[in-house]
């Protein structure tokens, strides 16, 4: 009876600590959290960077094309033998649809090691420059440490209720002063 007592004191103590600890937590974020895929494409200097990414996607597309285009006149021209067949032609028409097939597939590899590597040399400065803010921004807010919310090893990370633990907006914002700075000669 008497430790029922000590319990029924001790709970309501308990509960009041973990109220006064939430209030703490929620004025102060040990952790921030950055979405940096959207602060990096979001960014008026990842947006510069897509365009440039886009035109060699471009390129390449029509690389293909033409490919595509030569492999489809070369079917079409065997199915129109169907009346009329040719032995040598209808063998020529065979040998440039699988030679023209192997063509398209090592230049869409090509193509898809190549975009692979201009995307990641594209974004590597601006990804260092939203990391450096981004540590920037933790250490001006006290904050301990930064968590990526885009990256797939933290999905499960979960943005604590009150305070304002996400500094995604003020990265991008902060990226954007940065790139206009740098340019702008003028500024």
């Amino acid at each position: 009876m008497k430790n029922m007592k000590r319990f029924t004191k001790t709970v309501p103590l308990i509960v009041c600590m973990m109220g006064f600890g939430g209030m703490a937590f929620a004025q102060q974020c040990k952790v921030a959290v950055v979405n940096m895929q959207e602060a990096i494409t979001g960014s008026n200097e990842g947006k510069a960077q897509s365009g440039k990414f886009d035109a060699r996607v471009r390129e390449w597309k029509n690389k293909i094309d033409v490919i595509q285009r030569e492999i489809d006149n070369a079917r079409r021209q065997l199915q129109g033998q169907s009346g009329r067949p040719n032995t040598a032609d209808i063998n020529e028409l065979n040998k440039t649809i699988v030679e023209k097939t192997r063509e398209l597939a090592q230049t869409t590899g090509d193509a898809q090691k190549d975009v692979d590597v201009y995307r990641d040399s594209l974004l590597a400065p601006v990804q260092k420059s939203a990391t450096e803010i981004a540590k920037a921004v933790a250490t001006e807010r006290g904050i301990d440490s930064v968590v990526d919310s885009s990256s797939p090893t933290t999905s499960s990370f979960q943005i604590p209720a009150g305070g304002n633990c996400d500094i995604t907006s003020e990265v991008k914002t902060r990226m954007n002063a940065k790139f206009t700075t740098l340019a702008d000669p003028a500024k």
